[in-house]
């Protein structure tokens, strides 16, 4: 079906409306965007701001088609907020009961390890396994388990998710702890319980909210249950634009809070803030990003809910275990990489993870490598006096 026909008329005025019509939004039916490879997301996303041409929404519907193995993706266009803009819709169908498994990604870090998980999909409902050295304290690996259910031609979603893990702790962690009787100790296992629902407040803008109930088997002084449970929320903001002649720009930006309360017959009171922005500017293949993030706890939260820095993504080249194997309850990071049209690249890091009340100690890292939208391998130096102790980390997505 010819995008512009359903829409403008032949394809005698595809001119006309390659000239006229800016794409104001796309959004995908039948399916999450978070199963498409990162490529084709980002693929996607540039789209918003530019002319719209048919023949290169045409390419991308194939495309999708056959990465989601899907029995169609149908190209539907809508009036945008402004006559000269529209509102770009690919609804996916897929053969009744399609099964979808893949790995979604693996990462490599020299000092923590691998790290990664894998996830199967039928009609919404979602099934899956990780392990992962890389965003918490401690390494945790169990399952997942979901179901989402988009209302409203996705502009809402309702969603339940389940995971239950075992969690493995780093020596210098459990001898941080002897020395820490402020910190809530280690946990043998943990199991999360999250219904939550996601609203799309105007395009480019959503809003998340839920409840996340969690229940964790602490080891000492002795086995007990406790329970940290919070409510959810996050804002999420991304714009993309494009001025001829100078280049293309996106702009991420999120707010989340956790706020565990006894209200909710939490053992726990606390609440956790986070903020992250990101840009990217993009010229012919060349690409700089730059982006920073920050955080704090009020309260005491469990280890699972603390910041931590130096893994595959934050102060690359650190050792999260060497600058804060407890975490921290306060957190700034900042980050800025260059990459070439060859898929080479070259970053810088900042950053610092630690309580309030306490020296806070900035760090910074610099690394070398390749990046493209599916695998990333960089070598990287912590900046520090001494020997020179560079961290291999690598990943890939699919």
């Amino acid at each position: 079906m010819r995008a512009a026909s359903a829409f403008y008329g032949n394809e005698a005025d595809e001119h006309n409306v390659n000239s006229r019509y800016t794409v104001e939004s796309v959004q995908l039916l039948g399916e999450s965007e978070a199963h498409l490879p990162r490529a084709l997301r980002y693929e996607l996303k540039k789209l918003i701001g530019d002319k719209f041409h048919p023949s290169t929404l045409e390419d991308l519907a194939g495309r999708i088609r056959k990465e989601l193995r899907a029995r169609s993706v149908v190209q539907k266009l809508e009036r945008g907020s402004d006559p000269n803009q529209v509102r770009v819709v690919l609804e996916v169908s897929y053969i009744k009961h399609r099964v979808d498994a893949a790995p979604t990604h693996l990462v490599y870090h020299s000092r923590q390890g691998m790290s990664g998980d894998a996830m199967a999909t039928v009609e919404g409902f979602k099934i899956g396994v990780v392990t992962s050295a890389d965003d918490s304290v401690e390494r945790y690996s169990g399952m997942i388990a979901g179901y989402e259910k988009a209302l409203m031609n996705d502009r809402v979603r309702l969603g339940f998710q389940f995971e239950a893990y075992h969690q493995q702790w780093n020596s210098n962690t459990l001898v941080a702890l002897k020395d820490a009787p402020d910190v809530p100790g280690e946990y043998r296992n943990r199991l999360v319980y999250t219904p939550e629902m996601t609203l799309e407040l105007m395009p480019g803008l959503t809003w998340q909210t839920g409840v996340r109930m969690t229940n964790f088997q602490k080891q000492f002084p002795a086995a007990r249950t406790e329970s940290a449970n919070s409510m959810i929320n996050t804002l999420r903001y991304q714009k993309a634009w494009e001025d001829a002649g100078f280049g293309r720009q996106t702009l991420n930006a999120d707010y989340s809070l956790r706020a565990a309360t006894s209200l909710l017959a939490s053992d726990y009171a606390y609440a956790r803030q986070q903020w992250a922005l990101n840009y990217l500017f993009e010229q012919g293949k060349n690409q700089v990003s730059a982006g920073f993030s920050g955080g704090t706890i009020s309260g005491k939260a469990p280890l699972f809910d603390r910041f931590v820095l130096g893994n595959t993504t934050t102060l690359r080249g650190w050792d999260k275990y060497a600058i804060a194997p407890l975490g921290g309850n306060r957190m700034f990071y900042g980050s800025v990489e260059f990459r070439h049209r060859s898929h080479l690249a070259a970053f810088y890091d900042t950053g610092a993870v630690w309580d309030g009340g306490r020296t806070m100690e900035v760090r910074h890292s610099a690394g070398i490598g390749v990046r493209s939208p599916n695998f990333f391998c960089f070598v990287a130096f912590p900046i520090k006096e001494g020997r020179l102790e560079p961290q291999l980390m690598t990943g890939v997505s699919f």
